[in-house]
């Protein structure tokens, strides 16, 4: 590693969606970036990286208590390895992120938190719980201007607040996880290209709203536009979906949780439009990287940060919160957009992906407010 400052990356666990990100800063060239985390997600359903796949990976072992998480390790870990910095990801239920924070303060070394910050305003004892917690950071690396924005009418100093976007990655190499079904299997599933095809890749719970995309395709679907529905992913309201998909008389397909990326990129070829009505994420990240506009609702305070690649009238569209005649009409509408130009809204979504929310833009977002944060505390020359 040579003379480059040693920085700890501290997650719960490994998240496939984030072996991208996480190869990117291996490669920064002036700081020496090492993991540690738990080596399995809570309850195993997010597919975790292999830990081999990292050059510096410490394990630590995860104990939950509710809510609350200790990760046993960190502190022997932090103590002894005597990192320059540290970035913790950012959640106030990880006791052992308090414990570790503050120790890094008392040692005068940088401490950045990773987090998503405020989906809302905080009231009451949150508010002051969330931001004791984020006082023991040096600095915030927010997901989007809207954690930012919330944070200053929360009293968080708007000086350590950096946006520092977000980013998915995710292959069967990464997690070591198979997807349910096979190539030859989705590529009979998937519909040719004479019908409108719309796309949602994404856990199938009843938070989604999922019904409305199957309500919306009923009403294009009455009024002459053949619309198919692929769902890929699993979840409760899975068969539901179906049985009301068979009421409507709409063509719905499910694929099951998928991870490849050939598979993906096969899925999004033969996808017009990515529609997710609530609770959109990193979702619409890996759409727009696939070069297919995202639709989801107007209201904000049910979406992830990551809503804000979506530029209206460029790389997607909201409709209006609850309403099928509203979501019918936007999706119409980017169907007709992506059949008479698709070169050009490709184009116009990937590139978005590239400047905001790409594992190489990220990394040099992060990359930038750690190299910031060491040379103010005299850790960089």
């Amino acid at each position: 590693m040579g003379d480059r400052p040693r920085v700890l990356v501290v997650y719960q666990h490994l998240p496939h969606y984030r072996s991208g990100v996480f190869a990117e800063l291996e490669s920064r060239p002036d700081v020496a970036y090492e993991f540690a985390a738990g080596t399995a997600s809570r309850d195993g359903t997010i597919p975790t990286i292999a830990p081999a796949l990292l050059r510096r990976f410490y394990p630590l072992t995860n104990h939950w208590f509710g809510p609350f998480l200790w990760q046993s390790g960190l502190l022997r870990l932090l103590l002894r390895e005597r990192y320059q910095a540290v970035v913790f990801l950012g959640d106030w239920a990880y006791l052992s992120t308090w414990v570790g924070a503050a120790l890094f303060r008392l040692l005068r070394r940088p401490v950045l938190f990773w987090t998503i910050g405020w989906h809302r305003p905080d009231t009451g004892l949150r508010r002051l719980v969330r931001l004791a917690f984020y006082r023991l950071a040096h600095a915030l690396l927010l997901y989007a201007r809207k954690g930012a924005r919330i944070g200053a009418r929360m009293g968080y100093p708007t000086d350590r607040m950096l946006v520092i976007g977000n980013s998915y990655t995710s292959s069967v190499a990464a997690t070591g996880v198979a997807d349910e079904i096979s190539m030859d299997d989705l590529e009979a599933l998937l519909p040719a290209g004479d019908v409108d095809v719309v796309t949602c890749v994404v856990r199938i719970n009843r938070s989604r709203r999922l019904d409305l995309v199957v309500r919306a395709a009923a009403r294009l679907n009455n009024a002459g536009r053949k619309v198919v529905v692929v769902l890929v992913g699993t979840g409760e309201e899975r068969e539901n979906l179906h049985r009301l998909a068979d009421d409507l008389g709409v063509d719905v397909r499910t694929t099951g949780p998928i991870y490849s990326e050939e598979k993906l990129r096969l899925i999004y070829e033969r996808t017009h439009v990515s529609v997710l009505p609530a609770n959109a994420g990193l979702t619409v990240v890996q759409s727009l990287s696939y070069g297919r506009p995202f639709i989801t609702s107007d209201n904000e305070d049910t979406h992830g940060p990551e809503c804000e690649a979506i530029q209206p009238g460029r790389t997607g569209g909201f409709f209006v919160d609850g309403s099928v005649e509203s979501l019918a009409e936007v999706m119409a509408e980017w169907l007709d957009r992506v059949r008479a130009e698709p070169e050009a809204v490709a184009r116009a979504c990937r590139e978005e992906i590239r400047a905001r929310w790409s594992p190489q833009a990220h990394a040099v977002a992060i990359d930038a407010a750690v190299t910031a944060a060491l040379r103010a505390a005299g850790g960089v020359r």
